[in-house]
């Protein structure tokens, strides 16, 4: 049987409005003042992209439109893009975020998509809501 190590173990959150909990990953961005900023992001299997709430439009310069979908829209929608730096999980890299509508949450400003899985390898236990990470994909 294979089996695989894994470094880091992220417990999820649970959202005390309704009780669900969220699988919550915490990464830094660089800014267009290169200063970086924490954010919390939704590890989010059904998002492609990394997409950060309307609300930092500020804090990035603006590359182009994109047209992309997004939960609760039936077209896709117009969304200004950000080319940025990202610290997650012990990684940096370059990264596009997304600069999108995202429904409010105490937990999370942002999803976490599948662009930046190929990076890690990353296990799931259901029954004690933990995600299970390594650099070692």
């Amino acid at each position: 049987m294979e089996t695989k190590d894994f470094e880091r173990t992220i417990n999820f959150q649970q959202d005390t409005r309704n009780g669900v909990v969220y699988p919550i990953i915490t990464a830094e961005f660089l800014t267009k003042l290169d200063v970086w900023i924490k954010v919390s992001l939704l590890f989010d299997t059904g998002a492609t992209d990394i997409v950060l709430s309307r609300e930092y439009l500020k804090s990035f310069n603006r590359g182009k439109y994109v047209n992309a979908d997004q939960a609760g829209h039936k077209k896709s929608r117009r969304v200004p893009t950000a080319d940025s730096r990202i610290r997650t999980l012990g990684v940096e890299q370059d990264c596009t975020v997304l600069l999108s509508s995202l429904p409010p949450s105490p937990l999370y400003t942002g999803l976490f998509g599948r662009r930046l899985f190929s990076l890690f390898g990353f296990g799931f236990w259901e029954n004690v809501s933990e995600l299970y990470v390594t650099l070692k994909p």
